[in-house]
């Protein structure tokens, strides 16, 4: 069993955007919870068979499991205590 984990994104007026907001945003407003986790699997399975397509692998057997959001601060963090 092959279970990769990456970063599905799109590219749209130049810059990467994810795949899974994307698809959230698509359907807001027209669907809640569960419905909205199925539009973002399929838009998963879609953007990887089409990713397959393009590198030369076929996908026998697939499902979307999980999805987990990360934020990224930017900024300066004082060092106080250098040592350590």
């Amino acid at each position: 069993m092959f279970q990769p984990a990456g970063e599905s994104t799109i590219c749209k007026a130049g810059k990467r955007h994810d795949l899974l907001m994307e698809a959230k945003r698509q359907v807001r407003g027209q669907a809640e919870g569960s419905d909205v986790w199925l539009h973002q699997q399929q838009a998963a399975l879609d953007w990887l068979a089409a990713q397959g397509e393009r590198s030369g692998f076929t996908l026998l057997d697939t499902s979307v499991d999980a999805y987990r959001q990360q934020q990224l601060r930017r900024g300066k963090l004082p060092a106080t205590d250098p040592v350590q």
